[in-house]
């Protein structure tokens, strides 16, 4: 079974959601397995995005800066709670289909009428680097095409990353794990791990989720 989760994209409701999962995790870090330090993070992040929205928000003290500023407070709030999800709440069997519901993670749906065989190829990837703290994920299908669509009946494109250390052994030392369903998707990574060296495989998904190879490791750095 594939999760994944799901960041509003309008204003109003990205701060509902922050302050759930800044919510949930004053309540829970604990029961669901949460270093201390990683939810005392999140929720300092989340008290400095909100006076920020509260200010830029405000129709009397409203100004260009201020958007700025309430801009860039949710640049690394949103990764600290994008690498909470992806290496500790997607997968977390202590978490309760109620609080999955609240936060925005579900089944991703994966029953394709038409029987396709399983991918025989791997994806040819590159990681450019256009933001601060954020790769964007390009993919071909092999390393000579120019064209970055999908195989027929493949669903996205599965990446395994290490992110820091020494290169790993093995795909199994890569726990943080990401699904790109279309070219150019960003990654965004927290504050503190830029400059980090990030090793990924990947590996075409379909639609009847059937796997694929998985492809050589590539290496970037988080700029």
């Amino acid at each position: 079974m594939k999760k994944s989760y799901s960041i509003p994209t309008i204003l109003a409701e990205q701060y509902s959601f922050q302050r759930t999962v800044t919510e949930l995790l004053a309540q829970k870090a604990t029961e669901w397995g949460v270093a201390p330090e990683q939810a005392t993070l999140i929720q300092g992040l989340s008290t400095t995005y909100e006076s920020k929205y509260e200010a830029a928000s405000n129709s009397q003290t409203q100004s260009p800066a201020l958007t700025s500023s309430r801009r860039a407070a949710w640049k690394p709030l949103i990764a600290a709670i994008s690498d909470l999800y992806n290496n500790n709440l997607l997968y977390n069997g202590a978490i309760t289909a109620e609080d999955q519901d609240a936060l925005h993670i579900h089944e991703i749906i994966l029953g394709a009428r038409t029987p396709y065989d399983a991918p025989v190829s791997s994806p040819s990837i590159s990681m450019s680097t256009e933001d601060v703290s954020t790769l964007h994920v390009n993919y071909t299908t092999t390393a000579s095409s120019k064209s970055h669509r999908k195989p027929a009946g493949v669903a996205f494109c599965e990446l395994a990353c290490k992110i820091g250390g020494d290169a790993p052994a093995g795909i199994e030392e890569c726990t943080a794990h990401y699904n790109i369903s279309h070219s150019n998707q960003e990654i965004v990574f927290t504050p503190e791990q830029r400059g980090k060296t990030v090793f990924t495989y990947a590996r075409w998904v379909n639609k009847n989720g059937k796997n694929g190879p998985w492809s050589n490791p590539i290496t970037s750095i988080i700029p």
